[in-house]
């Protein structure tokens, strides 16, 4: 299956939602990234900070 950068979004919101309900607001994206299995360059990409990862949706 090829990669689809919504469905990957979509994961990293789901990975910020889980990690930020466990760890509070400060949850890095270090540990946002390794929960979604992708690296932090591939989670920046999506959202340059931690607090976007909660406040707006996604953009593939």
């Amino acid at each position: 299956m090829g990669h689809c950068p919504a469905l990957q979004a979509g994961r990293s919101v789901a990975a910020a939602e889980t990690a930020i309900a466990e760890q509070g607001i400060d949850a890095s994206l270090e540990e946002i990234a390794r929960r979604d299995g992708v690296g932090p360059a591939t989670l920046h990409q999506h959202f340059p900070s931690r607090q976007d990862s909660w406040r707006r949706p996604a953009t593939p």
